[in-house]
């Protein structure tokens, strides 16, 4: 390992500036980093989903439990990278298979919980010590940077969740036939394949849902190794003194440099002395007297060696020993803290799903609604009128004719403004302009007692998003189901 090379300044840092010097490096060798990935990782997880996908659970425990492994080729090229060596597909696919096979118990098991896996993983990897050895270098170099790696890994793990969820959103969203998810059924989703391992949903939603978490953990582990190895190197910085090694390199090339261009003046001197004049003993004398022990001193005396002493104060305790237990009480006293924020998290959780799950009893009930929300009732949707007067009396003859003459999308625009007024008008929805289809079924599924409205309505809307965004003409059958089956009496209320 040739420190000269290194691409990074080498400083002490602060644990989560050692972090972002990690993510940095991931960033710069971002291209081949997830090139390596998608030439090794993915089709192992690809081929494991074809053996395994009748058995969903089972895929996605081996697939989370595979990532210690998974984890060695971002490690392995970032290790390399960093030091200026470019790794080429040969090497690469070359070292893959000892890579991945290299304890394994360890990686599997042993160590597979470890919140500090990706500070430690390093030691195993790079620098290959075992036993006493691997023990007595993880306890030197734990003491700057453990604790911020566990919270690293708890970092991640939430990243890896909201990343997938961003993205299903994203593409349910884009989607016109799809309403976007929301983390109560994402949560739902995941119980559901984690505890019964059935899955009651259409194949697609399945695969894009798999695909968005692969791709999430794509991202985050990338981010959660490189995260670790820049710990790792601000903690052998800290331990070894690297800085300090790289700047006495820098100055001995210095004074190389000079020295070689004193000697050659002094050279060049004294021949011309001696050419000229005569033997000048006095100057080579007085060169002799600057000897390497006075430059050191002369060096060393500078500010920049100045000897700074940091003193800590470790408070010993005069009570009985605990012997070996006492380890297990800091192990403890550690564990204290992750163990109190992730209760934390989890009650904030099930609080934010229980408000949700609840959020019926936070919405104005249409017998306590207020006379403002009455007497503003919206007169377009979406950019169509639904007001009754904007409407023909007989709606169903009207779309049917509609229909007849091909106008498919105008026919179900009847049907749905009608639809959308009679709910406005008769059931006092509190349907709002900006509404969108989605936000009108979730009012009327959630405030209105009208079941079979509501059931026509739904597959109203189903067939009015599809010849409205993506031009999908509805079924024969359908239309006239929609046409014979008008659940909505035009009768206006009598205001008092």
């Amino acid at each position: 390992m040739d420190l000269e090379k290194i691409s990074a300044e080498l400083r002490p840092r602060r644990p989560w500036e050692a972090v972002d010097l990690g993510t940095s490096l991931f960033r710069r060798h971002m291209g081949s980093l997830l090139l390596f990935w998608s030439l090794s990782v993915l089709p192992v997880i690809f081929l494991l989903s074809l053996l395994l996908w009748s058995h969903f659970h089972i895929l996605t425990i081996l697939v989370w439990w595979l990532k210690p492994l998974f984890d060695r080729v971002p490690l392995y090229y970032m290790s390399r990278a960093l030091f200026g060596s470019k790794v080429t597909l040969r090497e690469f696919f070359k070292e893959l298979p000892r890579l991945w096979t290299r304890r394994l118990f360890d990686a599997l098991f042993l160590g597979r919980l470890s919140l500090k896996r990706s500070f430690v993983m390093p030691i195993k990897e790079l620098e290959g010590l075992k036993g006493v050895d691997y023990r007595s270098r993880r306890s030197d170099l734990d003491r700057a940077g453990s604790s911020e790696a566990q919270w690293l890994t708890s970092l991640c793990l939430l990243l890896e969740h909201f990343f997938a969820f961003a993205l299903i959103y994203f593409v349910s969203s884009s989607l016109p036939s799809t309403a976007p998810p929301d983390p109560q059924a994402y949560m739902g989703f995941l119980y559901e394949v984690m505890m019964t391992g059935e899955l009651d949903l259409e194949l697609w939603f399945v695969i894009g849902v798999f695909c968005a978490w692969i791709a999430a953990m794509t991202l985050t582990e990338h981010l959660y190794v490189a995260g670790g190895f820049g710990l790792y190197l601000n903690a052998r910085t800290q331990l070894e003194g690297w800085d300090v090694e790289l700047s006495f390199r820098r100055i001995a090339s210095r004074v190389s440099r000079v020295r070689s261009g004193v000697v050659a003046s002094v050279v060049l001197g004294m021949v011309l002395t001696v050419a000229v004049l005569s033997p000048v003993p006095a100057v080579a004398q007085e060169v002799e007297t600057d000897g390497p022990k006075e430059r050191i001193e002369r060096i060393l005396a500078d500010e920049d060696f100045e000897v700074h002493v940091k003193t800590e104060r470790v408070p010993v305790s005069s009570g009985p020993s605990f012997g070996g237990s006492f380890g297990f009480l800091g192990f403890l006293g550690a564990l204290g803290p992750i163990l109190f924020w992730g209760l934390v998290a989890g009650l904030v959780a099930w609080a934010i799903l229980l408000i949700v799950k609840n959020r019926q009893y936070f919405v104005p009930q249409p017998g306590t609604s207020s006379k403002i929300t009455r007497d503003s009732k919206a007169t377009t949707i979406l950019g169509m009128e639904i007001g009754s007067e904007s409407l023909p009396s007989d709606i169903v003859g009207a779309a049917r004719k509609a229909w007849d003459e091909g106008r498919a999308r105008d026919a179900l625009s009847l049907l749905y403004r009608g639809a959308i007024s009679w709910f406005v008008d008769q059931a006092d929805m509190p349907i709002e302009e900006s509404d969108t289809e989605h936000d009108c079924m979730r009012r009327v599924r959630s405030e209105s007692s009208h079941e079979a409205e509501v059931g026509y309505l739904e597959e109203l809307t189903r067939q009015w998003i599809g010849v409205a965004y993506g031009r999908v003409m509805p079924e024969q059958s359908a239309m006239t189901g929609l046409l014979e089956n008008w659940p909505f009496a035009r009768e206006r209320k009598t205001t008092p």
